[in-house]
């Protein structure tokens, strides 16, 4: 007698079935629905946390910057921004 059963299916990652699943979701709903639930994510997080907690994270995340690179990289983004800026009003005006 032959063994008739199905053949043994690998087992899925976590992370595989994610993936699946969210390729998955992209086919039935399009990328606009990711943009649409992410926007309403930001705006439900906005609504419940305080300008207090938002400028903790941002102390928060500046201070860890700086400890990776030095107080010298926000003097160069700095210098950046303003030359960036510098030639945009310079395009603007002629």
């Amino acid at each position: 007698m032959a063994d008739e059963r199905a053949p043994e299916k690998e087992a899925m990652t976590t992370r595989e079935a994610g993936r699946r699943g969210g390729l998955r979701t992209k086919e039935r709903h399009g990328s606009e629905f990711y943009r649409q639930i992410g926007k309403r994510g930001g705006q439900t997080l906005a609504s419940r946390r305080t300008r207090e907690y938002w400028a903790e994270i941002g102390r928060l995340g500046g201070n860890t910057v700086k400890q990776k690179y030095g107080p010298e990289y926000f003097r160069e983004i700095g210098r950046r921004g303003r030359e960036a800026r510098r030639r945009r009003q310079a395009e603007q005006e002629s």
